[in-house]
């Protein structure tokens, strides 16, 4: 059985597929895109911070749309609600700040 699964895992990342990929170019695509824009509205006078804020906003809007729409909402509870703040906090709302704040430099 564990042979199998090990077979199955093995063969998934000789060949990835279309899917997995198509992510990938998306994602390196977004993160390069996001560097330009912070650039951008640096140089026309947009406030890091808010910038940030509404850059954030605007992904947890379209998360809560696709959750909804596949209706699979995460568990809310205390323990996972902290967990979605330190992840937000470290994973996007800090490292977003600091591309904002050096773009114009």
């Amino acid at each position: 059985m564990a042979g199998s699964n090990s077979d199955k895992a093995r063969a998934a990342w000789r060949n990835p597929g279309v899917t997995p990929l198509l992510m990938l170019f998306i994602l390196g695509f977004c993160f390069a895109i996001i560097l330009v824009l912070n650039r951008v509205a640096a140089e026309n006078g947009v406030p890091f911070i808010p910038y940030v804020f509404w850059q954030s906003l605007g992904a947890c809007i379209i998360l809560l749309i696709l959750a909804l729409t596949l209706s699979s909402l995460p568990p809310i509870s205390w323990a996972h609600i902290r967990v979605y703040i330190m992840t937000s906090l470290l994973n996007m709302t800090i490292p977003y700040l600091i591309f904002a704040f050096v773009a114009a430099k």
